[in-house]
């Protein structure tokens, strides 16, 4: 290859570097294990849409002399004198065609919420006592919240409808705290580190590999309470208003965990016992299941008719 092929080259690469500007360096993101929908494809066919650009391009630039192309196309990033960038010049194609690549960049979460580079830092966050929702949110697909803004994410809504699934997945997400731990609307939320780690593991809810290693760094660093050796902090209740817990209880029992059998009295202590750990309550869940099945000892026959109905229903 001669010297002047080499600068031709070298030329041809230059120019195309400052007709592409932004997205001379763009690259298809590294993805990572991770939570949610994963679209590897939408970053492989830009990549492949910008391929057929550059070639494009070159050659027709290939066409041209040396001098042509410093005097013609070696202009400055963004300047209006550049014919590849001409809206009305000879390369109104290829300026339609550059003006369709840059409206189809895809975000840097394009393919997933698990890119290389946007990773969330477990070490970092294990150290926060309270952090907000949309911290929490990201924390839950892994996404390093220090490098993004949370609301800016949602501009890469309609670009792609893969795109707009990934969204769909964290705005999910994002509710499922807001119906655990309140909503911004009505003022600031904080949430402490703990009960959201708590409240993960009790739901079962998938998170990522970096929340995960963060929960499980969590239960090394602070046991278990052992609620057998806590105590019932209140005096021992008299016979009628033992009773009256007792109904009371059983009423929260039926609505809310739809207790109809004494032989269930068990499982629903345990739902009771996690819903009072999220409140930072140790409730004995032998005690609990005692006084349920102590309970179905005060229904009248209309309870019982109704229990029985219920029963049929299951």
């Amino acid at each position: 290859m001669t010297e002047t092929s080499d600068e031709k080259d070298e030329l041809i690469a230059e120019i195309v570097r400052r007709t592409l500007d932004r997205l001379s360096d763009w690259k298809p993101a590294k993805l990572m294990p991770g939570v949610g929908p994963h679209h590897p494809q939408v970053h492989s066919e830009f990549a492949q849409k910008l391929a057929e650009y550059r070639d494009r391009v070159g050659s027709i630039l290939a066409l041209k002399s040396v001098e042509e192309l410093r005097t013609e196309y070696l202009k400055d990033i963004g300047s209006a004198f550049n014919p590849l960038t001409k809206k009305h010049g000879i390369h109104f194609d290829l300026f339609r065609q550059l003006e369709r690549l840059k409206a189809s960049r895809p975000p840097w979460f394009g393919m997933g919420w698990s890119v290389q580079g946007f990773l969330l830092d477990p070490k970092y966050w294990m150290a926060a006592d309270t952090i907000s929702l949309e911290e929490a949110a990201l924390l839950m697909v892994g996404v390093e919240p220090r490098d993004v803004r949370f609301d800016a994410l949602f501009d890469g809504y309609s670009q792609d409808t893969r795109i707009d699934d990934i969204l769909y997945f964290l705005e999910d997400y994002f509710e499922l705290l807001v119906r655990r731990f309140g909503d911004p609307d009505l003022g600031p939320v904080q949430i402490h580190l703990g009960d959201l780690c708590l409240w993960v593991e009790q739901s079962g809810i998938e998170v990522s590999n970096e929340l995960g290693d963060i929960i499980k760094s969590r239960k090394r660093l602070v046991p278990e309470v052992d609620r057998k050796s806590v105590p019932d902090q209140d005096k021992p209740l008299h016979a009628r208003t033992r009773e009256m817990f007792q109904r009371a209880l059983f009423a929260a029992a039926y609505d809310s965990y739809g207790l109809t059998h004494k032989k269930d009295a068990a499982k629903v202590a345990k739902k009771i016992v996690a819903a009072g750990d999220f409140v930072g309550f140790r409730l004995d869940e032998q005690n609990l299941a005692k006084h349920l099945r102590a309970a179905f000892s005060h229904l009248d026959d209309d309870g019982e008719a109704e229990l029985s109905r219920k029963k049929d229903e299951k």
